[in-house]
C-alpha cells in the first residue's frame, strides 16, 4: 500500500461567534426564499459551480442548471419548516445538516406533495466574508408509491 503523502496542513481555526451568526441567518435566508419561492435569489446563496443532487433526479452542476430545472418543473412551495440539527466547521469551510418538512407541487402534482427528510450543505466563506453553498443534498424520508 502507497501512503499518499501531502503537504502539512495548514493551522485551521473553529468557527468563530460570527461566523456562526451568519450560518445561522444563512439557513433562514434560505427558508424564506423557498417559502417565497425566489428562486432567482435563492441561487445566489450557491457558488456558481454549486454541485445539487435533488433526489430521484440527476445531479445539477452549476446553479444556472439547478435554476433551469427548478423553472422546467414548475416548482412551488407552499409551506415549508427548515429544522437545523447541527453545523460546524474549520476556517472557510462549513457544513450544516437540517430536517425538513414542506409541501410543494410541480407541474407534474395533481395535488400537493407533503414530504420530509433530511438536507446537507457544504459552505465555504467567501473572500466577502459571506457564506455560500458548493454543495447540496437533501433526501425524503417518505415512501414513494
Amino acid at each position: 500500500m502507497n501512503p499518499i503523502t501531502t503537504a502539512p496542513p495548514e493551522v485551521a481555526t473553529v468557527l468563530s461567534p460570527i461566523d456562526q451568526t451568519a450560518i445561522s441567518t444563512y439557513l433562514l435566508r434560505m427558508e424564506q426564499l423557498e417559502k417565497a419561492n425566489d428562486w432567482r435569489n435563492l441561487q445566489k446563496l450557491m457558488t456558481p459551480g454549486c454541485i445539487t443532487m435533488p433526489p430521484r433526479h440527476s445531479t445539477k452542476e452549476g446553479r444556472r442548471a439547478w435554476l433551469q430545472w427548478i423553472e422546467e418543473m414548475d416548482f412551488r412551495v407552499h409551506d415549508l419548516s427548515l429544522i437545523p440539527q447541527e453545523f460546524d466547521g474549520c476556517g472557510d469551510l462549513a457544513f450544516v445538516r437540517c430536517n425538513y418538512r414542506w409541501t410543494y407541487t410541480t407541474k407534474e402534482s395533481e395535488k400537493p406533495i407533503e414530504d420530509s427528510g433530511k438536507f446537507l450543505g457544504v459552505l465555504r466563506k467567501q473572500s466577502d466574508d459571506q457564506w455560500l453553498a458548493t454543495h447540496w443534498m437533501w433526501n425524503s424520508d417518505v415512501k414513494r408509491t
